[in-house]
């Protein structure tokens, strides 16, 4: 999961900012600014996931002036979130806290996260007729299998397609479109584990608790929980592989 946050990252702003672009008329969008004008409001966003990539996808919509509101399961998350960005909308992620502001937005960011499986479906094909025609979908989560009833991968080649006139933008793996930043970022942040491993081997590993929860395999053992639960195989704790 560290080695996987740079990547969260630039998924979160992405999704934000490839969502901008959508909501241009000469894009097939709702033809809004962002940012409306000091005579135009601006354009609201739905955040739906306080994590990493939900945070990032916010800090881009809060700095382009959008209003943006952010939803999740955990008060205590909401609350540090609020702390840190007053400008923010917040509220507990819940069906009907959905249904009651989608028909106010123009963007939709989905960042839930359940490790090791497919995260909750927060929005169902019937909701989508509580939106406004040419409203978008983000599915930050479709590498996970996404957390809108109506989601399917896309690539960066042909990204969007509509349900119900919404406009779903569900490409998987987003981070791919920025290549340089994204090897980079991932670069840095393996570099500490390569050394560890260069330096001490597996016994690195094995005294390092936080290193042992990222093991897998070994010896023909499966040693990751969330995968043994999702395909029902017998797991083995890391310590006892």
């Amino acid at each position: 999961t560290p080695m996987l946050k740079p990547m969260s990252e630039i998924a979160g702003r992405l999704s934000l900012l490839d969502a901008i672009e959508l909501l241009k008329k000469s894009n097939g969008g709702k033809g809004k600014l962002i940012a409306g004008t000091s005579l135009a409001e601006p354009a609201n966003v739905l955040i739906i996931g306080g994590g990493i990539v939900g945070i990032n996808a916010m800090q881009m919509s809060l700095g382009l002036g959008a209003s943006t509101t952010l939803l999740d399961v955990n008060n205590d998350t909401l609350s540090r979130i609020k702390e840190a960005y007053p400008a923010v909308n917040i509220a507990e992620s819940s069906k009907s806290v959905i249904e009651g502001i989608l028909p106010m937005v123009d963007i939709v960011v989905g960042a839930v996260l359940t490790p090791g499986g497919k995260p909750p479906t927060v929005i169902s094909k019937e909701m989508l007729k509580l939106m406004e025609p040419k409203t978008i979908l983000s599915d930050v989560s479709v590498d996970q299998g996404g957390c809108f009833e109506t989601s399917r991968p896309t690539t960066h080649d042909n990204p969007t397609y509509l349900v119900d006139d919404i406009i779903h933008y569900c490409v998987k793996n987003i981070p791919s479109a920025v290549p340089f930043t994204a090897t980079n970022s991932l670069n840095e942040a393996t570099r500490p584990f390569i050394l560890k491993f260069a330096n001490s081997g597996l016994n690195g590993m094995f005294d390092d608790n936080n290193l042992l929860m990222a093991l897998n395999t070994f010896k023909g053992k499966l040693t990751n929980q969330e995968v043994a639960q999702a395909h029902n195989l017998d797991f083995v704790e890391p310590k006892e592989a």
